[in-house]
C-alpha cells in the first residue's frame, strides 16, 4: 500500500473534519479561531484546554503530554493506538474511499508513528495537502538539559494560553534547571504546557512549547538526590506533590510530567531500592496510572524495598479526583496523627507484567487464566484500573472496575463455601463481599446484583464475563466465615475473637464476620483508648451504677473463658434519672451512638441482635416497649443463649441461633411489674436471668453519686453523653487485644474471684439462685478490674469490685433476701389466696349445720376459728354473742380439687406441699401431705390443713 493512499485519505479527511472528530471520540469541542479544542479521549479530562487540532492542516497535539500529529490520519493512529495504514483504512471506511489491496506489511517506522510515540511522530514527514510544507525533522533540534547558565530566560507568557497561574521547575539531581511546566487555570478548568530549551543544527538555542524526550526526569529529582535514605511518596501531579511535602516532611514527595497518560514516558530509575508509597488521584484513571507505575517499579533492576498504596479515604477524601492538595487546612501534625491511628496505606506486591497465557496467582491475587492448550485462548487480568478480558485477537478489553478475589471461605463446619472479593465503589470506598458459591448456579444474576449494589462498575454486556472471571480464579488463601461475633474455634484451630471489621488472637486473619442481611454494624471506633479513658472513663469514678454498667461491657468477653451463662441486668427507676445515660456510656466501650438497641423488636430481630453481640455487650432500652405478654419469654430466650427452632424451606429444621451475652436493660418498671400488666406471673427463673437493680443510687441525684463539678444531674448526664459521642469503640479493641494474649490461667483466676465474691456477700444458707446471680456480678467486677489493670478505665483498683458489690446488695434488698425466689413466690401466692378469698371461698366450720347460715357456692373448703390458746371452736355455742372472730386465729381445710387448681394454680402443688410442710404451715398425716378428718356435713375425707402460721412473718421462705 503506497504513501499516496495515506496522502489521499489525509486530504479527504480535512473536508470531513467534524466527522473525523466524531469518529475519534472528540466531538463536542469548540473552535478558537481555526483551532479546534476538544477533550483528550484517552484520559478523563473535565475541561477543554490542552488539546487542539488545526482545521486547515489537521496538525495538532496535546500540550499537556507533548504528543503531536501532523494530519488527521496521524491523529486517528494516535487515538486508536494503531499504525498509519490501519488509521488510513479506518478513515477510508468512514469516508467511503476505495482501499487498495495490501501488497506489503507496514514498515516499522509506519507502525511506530501510529502508536503515539512523540519522538517518532516528530521525525516523520507527514502526508499532507499539496499546499503544506513538510514538517521539519526533530533530529535537527536537540533538547538541552540542564539549561545553561547563559541561556535566555524562558518566555513568561504562552501565546495560546496566556500567563500561567503557577510555574513548576523540574531540576536535575545537581539542582540545575531542566525544564518547566506551566499550569493554567481558566474558566474551562486547568490545562498545562511544557516548556523546554532546544538547540538547532546551526547552534541556535530556543525555548519551545513542547515536551522533553523520554525518559523524562521526575519533579523533585533534586530532593531525591539530597535525601537518599528517605522514604518516597509519588503523587500524580506537581500540585499534589507540593501539598504532600507540607503534610509529610519526613518523605520526599515527587511527581512526573504529563499526568496519568504519560507515566510510561517518565524515568523512575532514581526510585530503585527506595521505600515508595504511591498516592493516586481518587478516580479510575488515577488508579490505573498507579497500577502501571507499580509494574514499572517492579521491572527496575533493583525494585523498591517496599511498595505501598495510599488509602485516600483514611484522610476523609471522597470527591472524584481528590488528592493531597484537597486536604485543605491540614498540617503535618494532623496528617501524622491520622497515619498513627489508622491504616492509611496498604502494602502492595509489585509484579512485572506477565506474559500472555500466564496463569495467575500468588497469595490469591488474580493474574491471567487461560484455556487448555489447543483451545481458544481466553484470559483475565487485574490491575488497579480494573479487570481486562483478552481472547484470540490479543486485544485487552476492560470489563469492570477493580474486583479482586482474595480468598475462598467456608463456615466452621466446612460448609457454605464462598468467594471473598474486594472492590472499590465510585467514591473509592473499599468493600469486601463474601459471594456464596451457590449463587453462581444458573445465569449468576444474583452475583451481579451483589457486586453492582456494592458499587462495582461493569461494562455493558459483560456480566457473564465478570461471572466467568470470578469462577475461573482459585485464590490460595482460605478464611472462615461466621454470622456471630465473639469467640470461635475449630477442632484443629486456636480460639479467635471475631468482630465485624477485625479479629483478635492467633489465626485472627483467617476469620471473617458475615452477617445475615445488612452488613451494617455499630462496632465503630473514634479516638483512642487513652482518649476514652481520660474523657469518659474518668467521669465514671464515684458512681456505682455507672461503674457497674461500663464493667458489664468489659465482662461480656469473659463469659466464654469461665463457661458462664448468659444473663442481664435491668436498671429500674423514674424517668430522667440517668439510667439510659449509663447504658450509653457502657455502649461507648464498644461502639458509636447507634450501638444501644431497643426492646421493641420481634423474636427474630432479638435473636439477630444477640448473634451480632455475642460475647459483647447488648444494651436494650425502654422495657415498656416490649409486649408484656412475651416479656418473660424474651428474657428467658436471651439468657438461655438459644433461639427458637424453626422449619426450613426443605421441611427439616433450620439451624438454631446460639450466643453468649451479658445484656443491660433500662426502664421505669421492673420485669415483674411489666408482666403483671398482662396478668402474667413472673417465674423465679425469669427474674434471676434479668435481675432488677434500683437505678436510684440513694444520693438524691438519681443514678449518680458524684457529679464531677457539674451543677446537677442533668448537666452531668449531658456531659457524659457528649463525651461518649466523641470517643468510642477503642476500649473494647484494646481490651480484646490484651485478652487474646492473656495467660492460660486467667479463667481459673476468674473462677476464684467469683467464689471470693460469694463469700463476701452471702451466708452459708444462701440459695442456689442467689449464688448464680452472685457469679454474674462477680464476673462483671472482674471485667472492670481487668480493664483497670490494663490501663483502660482510669479508675482506682477495686472500684469496679466495690460497684458490683453495691449493685448486688441492691438486688438482694429488692428481691427480699438471699433465699430461693421460687419458694418465696410459692408462699406469697398461697398467702395471697387466703387473704383474698379466706372469707368468700370457705364456710365456717361451726356453722355448717346451721340452716340459717348462708352457704358458700363452690366452696374451696372450711375455715375454723381457734381460741387464743389454740383450741378449735367446733360449735356455735363456744363463741360469745356478737363476736365476728376477729379476736381468733383461723385455720383452713382445703378440698383436694380447689387446692391443686385454685390455690396452687400455675405452681407445682407437690413442691408447694413440701415447702409448706417444711415451714410448719401444712399439717398432715404421716406418709402423705393431707390430713384425714371428720368434716361436718361431709364425713371423713382427705383435706389440706393450713395452720395460722401461714400469716406469721416468720413463715417466710
Amino acid at each position: 500500500m503506497s504513501e499516496s493512499f495515506i496522502h489521499q485519505v489525509a486530504g479527504a479527511a480535512l473536508g470531513n473534519f467534524d466527522a473525523v472528530m466524531d469518529h475519534c471520540g472528540m466531538a463536542g469541542g469548540k473552535d478558537q479561531a481555526r483551532e479546534y479544542l476538544a477533550l483528550n479521549p484517552k484520559r478523563s479530562d473535565a475541561k477543554l484546554g490542552s488539546l487542539a487540532t488545526n482545521r486547515d492542516t489537521g496538525a495538532g497535539g496535546d500540550f499537556a503530554t507533548g504528543e503531536t500529529w501532523g494530519d488527521l490520519v496521524a491523529l486517528t493512529a494516535w487515538r486508536f493506538d494503531c499504525s498509519q495504514l490501519e488509521a488510513a483504512e479506518r478513515l477510508a471506511d468512514l469516508l467511503s474511499i476505495p482501499k487498495p489491496n495490501r501488497q506489503r506489511r507496514a514498515t516499522g517506522a509506519e507502525r511506530a508513528n501510529g502508536k503515539g510515540n512523540t519522538q517518532a511522530l516528530a521525525r516523520r514527514t507527514p502526508a499532507a495537502p499539496a499546499n503544506r510544507k513538510p514538517a521539519p525533522a526533530a533530529d535537527d533540534w536537540q533538547c538541552v538539559i540542564p539549561v545553561p547558565a547563559d541561556a535566555a530566560p524562558p518566555p513568561a507568557v504562552n501565546p495560546r494560553q496566556g500567563r500561567p497561574s503557577i510555574r513548576y521547575e523540574y531540576r536535575t539531581e545537581a539542582g540545575d534547571l531542566g525544564f518547566l511546566i506551566d499550569r493554567y487555570q481558566g474558566k474551562d478548568g486547568k490545562s498545562f504546557a511544557q516548556l523546554t530549551l532546544w538547540r538547532g543544527p546551526d547552534g541556535r538555542i530556543e525555548w519551545k512549547w513542547k515536551s522533553p524526550p523520554a525518559p523524562r526526569q521526575l519533579y523533585g529529582l533534586d530532593l531525591l538526590a539530597a535525601r537518599p535514605a528517605a522514604p518516597v511518596i509519588v503523587c500524580e501531579g506537581e500540585k499534589a506533590a507540593e501539598a504532600a511535602r507540607k503534610l509529610a516532611p519526613e518523605f520526599v514527595c515527587v511527581s512526573w510530567p504529563g499526568g496519568s497518560n504519560a507515566v510510561d514516558k517518565a524515568g523512575f530509575a532514581p526510585l530503585a531500592g527506595r521505600d515508595v508509597t504511591l498516592w493516586p488521584d481518587l478516580d479510575e484513571p488515577g488508579a490505573a496510572c498507579m497500577g502501571k507505575l507499580a509494574a514499572t517499579l517492579a521491572a527496575l533492576p533493583v525494585p523498591p524495598v517496599a511498595l505501598y498504596l495510599v488509602k485516600p479515604q483514611a484522610f476523609g477524601l471522597s470527591g472524584k479526583g481528590d488528592d493531597a492538595a484537597d486536604l485543605l487546612g491540614w498540617d503535618a501534625e494532623r496528617f501524622a496523627d491520622v497515619c498513627t491511628r489508622t491504616e492509611w496505606r496498604t502494602a502492595i506486591e509489585a509484579t512485572k507484567p506477565e506474559k500472555e497465557g500466564t496463569a495467575a496467582t500468588k497469595e490469591g491475587k488474580p493474574g491471567k487464566a487461560s484455556a487448555p492448550a489447543g483451545g481458544p485462548r481466553i484470559c483475565y487480568s487485574l490491575d488497579v484500573g480494573g479487570v481486562y478480558f483478552t481472547d484470540n485477537d490479543g486485544a485487552g478489553k476492560w470489563i469492570c472496575s477493580y474486583l479482586e478475589p482474595m480468598a475462598r471461605v467456608r463456615n466452621p463446619d466446612n460448609q457454605g463455601w464462598g468467594l471473598l472479593v474486594r472492590l472499590y465503589d465510585p467514591d473509592n470506598v473499599e468493600h469486601k463481599l463474601v459471594i456464596p458459591m451457590a449463587l453462581f448456579r444458573g445465569d449468576g444474576l444474583e452475583v451481579a446484583g451483589m457486586l453492582l449494589d456494592a458499587g462495582l462498575t461493569m461494562a455493558t454486556g459483560n456480566r457473564q464475563k465478570v461471572i466467568s472471571y470470578l469462577q475461573s480464579t482459585r485464590p490460595d488463601a482460605r478464611a472462615r466465615i461466621t454470622s456471630r461475633t465473639g469467640w470461635h474455634a475449630t477442632s484443629d484451630g486456636p480460639t479467635v475473637y471475631v468482630l465485624p471489621d477485625c479479629a483478635f488472637g492467633h489465626g485472627a486473619d483467617e476469620w471473617l464476620y458475615q452477617a445475615e442481611g445488612s452488613s451494617a454494624h455499630a462496632f465503630k471506633t473514634k479516638g483512642t483508648a487513652e482518649q476514652w479513658r481520660d474523657n469518659v472513663g474518668h467521669l465514671c469514678r464515684g458512681n456505682s451504677r455507672l461503674l457497674f454498667a461500663v464493667s458489664v461491657a468489659f465482662a461480656s468477653p469473659l463469659l466464654h473463658l469461665v463457661g458462664g451463662e448468659s444473663g442481664g441486668f435491668h436498671y429500674r427507676s423514674n424517668s430522667s434519672d440517668g439510667k439510659t445515660t449509663a447504658l450509653r456510656v457502657a455502649c461507648s466501650v464498644c461502639g458509636d451512638n447507634g450501638y444501644m438497641q431497643r426492646w421493641r423488636a420481634t423474636d427474630n430481630g432479638l435473636e439477630a441482635l444477640a448473634m451480632q453481640h455475642c460475647d459483647s455487650l447488648l444494651a436494650l432500652d425502654e422495657l415498656a416497649q416490649l409486649d408484656p405478654k412475651v416479656a418473660g419469654e424474651t428474657a428467658y430466650m436471651l439468657a438461655n443463649g438459644a433461639g427458637k427452632t424453626r422449619a426450613a424451606r426443605t421441611g427439616g429444621a433450620r439451624e438454631r441461633a446460639f450466643w453468649r451475652v451479658l445484656f443491660l436493660s433500662a426502664g421505669e418498671i421492673s420485669l415483674a411489674q411489666h408482666m403483671a400488666e398482662a396478668n402474667r406471673t413472673t417465674r423465679a427463673g425469669q427474674e434471676i436471668r434479668l435481675v432488677d437493680i434500683n437505678a436510684d443510687a440513694g444520693a438524691g441525684l438519681g443514678a449518680w453519686e458524684e457529679l464531677h463539678g457539674h451543677a446537677n444531674g442533668a448537666d452531668f448526664s449531658r456531659a457524659l453523653d457528649q463525651a461518649a459521642k466523641r470517643q468510642y469503640g477503642a476500649p473494647l479493641a484494646a481490651f480484646l487485644d490484651k485478652l487474646a494474649r492473656s495467660p492460660a490461667d486467667l479463667p481459673e483466676e476468674l473462677r476464684k474471684a467469683q467464689k471470693l465474691f460469694e463469700a463476701q456477700h452471702l451466708s452459708d444458707d444462701a440459695s442456689g439462685q442467689a449464688r448464680r446471680v452472685a457469679d454474674r456480678f462477680a464476673l462483671v467486677a472482674m471485667g472492670g478490674e481487668l480493664a483497670t489493670k490494663w490501663g483502660l478505665t482510669g479508675w482506682e483498683p477495686g472500684a469496679a469490685l466495690a460497684a458490683a458489690g453495691t449493685c448486688y446488695r441492691a438486688w438482694l434488698a429488692g428481691r427480699g433476701g438471699e433465699g430461693n425466689q421460687e419458694e418465696t413466690n410459692m408462699l406469697n401466692q398461697v398467702r395471697e389466696f387466703f387473704e383474698r378469698h379466706g372469707d368468700g371461698a370457705f364456710d365456717l366450720w361451726h356453722r355448717v349445720g346451721d340452716d340459717r347460715s348462708p352457704r358458700t357456692a363452690d366452696a374451696a373448703g372450711l375455715r375454723r376459728w381457734l381460741q387464743p390458746d389454740g383450741t378449735p371452736i367446733a360449735k356455735a355455742g363456744q363463741i360469745e354473742e356478737g363476736s365476728n372472730g376477729a379476736e381468733f386465729q383461723t385455720e383452713f381445710f382445703v378440698f383436694e380439687g380447689p387446692w391443686k387448681n385454685r390455690v396452687c394454680k400455675g405452681l407445682d402443688y407437690r413442691a408447694v406441699n413440701a415447702l409448706l410442710s417444711k415451714l410448719g404451715i401444712l399439717r398432715h398425716n404421716k406418709g402423705r401431705f393431707q390430713s384425714r378428718l371428720q368434716i361436718p356435713g361431709k364425713g371423713k375425707m382427705l383435706v389440706y390443713h393450713i395452720t395460722p402460721q401461714l400469716f406469721e412473718g416468720g413463715a417466710d421462705a
